[in-house]
């Protein structure tokens, strides 16, 4: 399911098939478009963020496409997995723009007013859920838990989930972007400063492992990040890569051996096969 411009369709990853599911025109108005969408629990609804000159989260209920606009007091950034609820960025960050450290790492000068909170499918029910502590960040599969990676000078995954205080799940390499397998149990992050990597990280046992050199030049602007994401099992990591000049995607197949010496604790003993 993707929006395109203003048009809802589901595409059969198989054949490419399109089918217009609904026209969303009326809730874009010129001069916003849509940056963001997440399917419920259930998977009887989607939420939409749209930005621009006029935010806000749009609804919309797949049985019958009814689209509607609801009042969640920030930026929608997922459904939670294992219950009918939203997890909402709400505050603000300033950067500063103008000195950076050795590695030219922009630092954030104040990042305490961005919070996670959770509503339920209506925006009501608003609960605190823990504070932003990340470069980038996404749900841990199956679950209302945060993962992300730790802003400068952290080098680390942290976890935020309700109730508890933030915890970094692994240290070492300084983790940019990384993505969480649906049954939970895997990440994958690409590094930087230095690029030292994809690395596969088993969630409950902590361990971590290089799974490939992405060969990527890291670049912002012409999407030379990676920004891997894992399978529903934890068999593929999908990355992007402009290794040969045009921005691509690629997906590493992972091997049961290679999950299982993560999982007992062996440490990377050559240099990793580029892909």
């Amino acid at each position: 399911m993707v929006v395109w411009d203003r048009l809802l369709c589901l595409i059969d990853v198989e054949t490419g098939d399109t089918e217009e599911l609904a026209n969303l025109e009326s809730v874009c108005p010129e001069g916003s478009v849509f940056n963001r969408a997440a399917i419920s629990s259930s998977a009887e609804r989607l939420f939409i963020r749209r930005s621009g000159q006029v935010g806000g989260t749009v609804r919309v209920d797949l049985s019958n496409c009814a689209v509607d606009e609801i009042d969640v007091g920030g930026h929608i950034t997922a459904c939670c997995h294992d219950q009918p609820r939203l997890v909402i960025q709400r505050g603000g960050v300033v950067y500063d723009t103008k000195a950076k450290n050795a590695d030219g790492v922009r630092t954030i000068i104040d990042k305490s007013s961005l919070e996670f909170w959770t509503t339920d499918e209506d925006g009501g029910d608003e609960r605190f859920l823990g504070p932003w502590s990340f470069a980038h960040a996404t749900l841990i599969g199956g679950t209302s838990k945060i993962q992300g990676c730790g802003l400068p000078p952290d080098r680390c995954l942290w976890v935020v989930e309700q109730g508890k205080d933030p915890y970094k799940l692994v240290e070492g390499p300084y983790f940019w972007h990384s993505g969480s397998s649906y049954d939970g149990q895997w990440i994958a992050s690409d590094t930087n400063w230095p690029d030292q990597g994809i690395q596969l990280v088993h969630v409950p046992t902590r361990h971590f492992r290089t799974l490939c050199q992405p060969g990527a030049t890291q670049d912002h602007v012409a999407f030379g990040h990676p920004h891997p994401t894992v399978s529903q099992d934890g068999s593929l990591v999908l990355f992007r890569s402009d290794r040969t000049g045009v921005p691509q995607m690629y997906i590493a197949h992972v091997t049961d051996e290679f999950r299982d010496s993560i999982r007992s604790g062996d440490l990377d003993r050559r240099s990793p096969k580029r892909l």
